[in-house]
């Protein structure tokens, strides 16, 4: 088995000296959600809302991609924890407080344990978490405890932590959020992305030889969508089933001819 993932040689690349690697764990994890798509009518969008918006069979999740390669593991002291969190208010309660969108942190890395541990939750916070969005009230309580006292935590979030009742804070703020976490690394999405794809080939009778080409091809168009879709842009660059459809079809047609 392939143990690098391949380097795709694409625009930035000739301007910026290569991707850097937490930019192209974003793009792996985009295509990934793009090839996964179920319904006709969902749709990708790269670089927009946040690092990658999915809306799928009715659900719309924002996903904030961290690959770090700096630490071992996140708790729910971490820096980038409560800037994903900061950023999670943003979106669910200043830019959309009655939208069913979810908000998911991806990355790479497992939960670790708490030094020193945090009241009510033990050893990991991160896990507690997992356990207040499944309903447990003293988990719940714990962690809205924890973000009002802590001292990184953002004023505004603290500010709305303290004038909402915990059953409203989970409903409409914290219970959106998850964190998705052991995800995988790079040469991992990598090959979630690769095998797909060879299931694909070998449904249709595709020749999977051209599968690595394919990805890069496809991480080529996502690096341009995501270029073009930014603040200052009229609309985003959205990929949707159907352009999956249309490249696979274009890309393994020209393979066989």
């Amino acid at each position: 088995m392939n143990r690098h993932v391949p380097h795709f040689p694409k625009p930035s690349d000739k301007r910026q000296g290569g991707l850097h690697a937490g930019i192209r764990y974003q793009y792996l994890k985009t295509i990934l959600a793009w090839i996964s798509l179920e319904d006709r009518d969902g749709y990708v969008v790269s670089e927009w809302i946040d690092d990658v918006f999915a809306a799928d069979r009715g659900t719309a999740v924002i996903f904030d991609t961290k690959y770090i390669n700096s630490a071992k593991s996140l708790t729910l002291r971490s820096p980038t924890v409560l800037d994903c969190l900061s950023n999670a208010f943003v979106h669910l309660v200043e830019k959309e407080p009655s939208s069913e969108v979810r908000y998911a942190i991806t990355t790479n890395l497992p939960a670790g344990n708490e030094s020193p541990s945090l009241a009510g939750l033990g050893m990991s916070g991160l896990l507690g978490w997992t356990a207040a969005r499944s309903g447990d009230r003293s988990k719940q309580d714990a962690i809205i405890r924890f973000l009002v006292d802590d001292s990184a935590v953002a004023p505004k979030v603290k500010t709305y932590l303290r004038a909402n009742s915990p059953q409203q804070v989970w409903a409409d703020f914290l219970g959106k959020v998850w964190f998705d976490l052991e995800s995988g690394n790079l040469l991992q999405t990598y090959q979630a992305v690769d095998a797909i794809l060879k299931e694909r080939c070998e449904r249709f009778s595709l020749p999977s030889v051209g599968v690595s080409s394919f990805i890069k091809h496809l991480e080529s168009i996502v690096f341009d969508a995501a270029t073009r879709s930014t603040p200052t842009a009229t609309k985003p660059r959205t990929q949707t089933h159907p352009d999956f459809e249309a490249e696979l079809d274009k890309h393994f047609m020209e393979k066989i001819l």
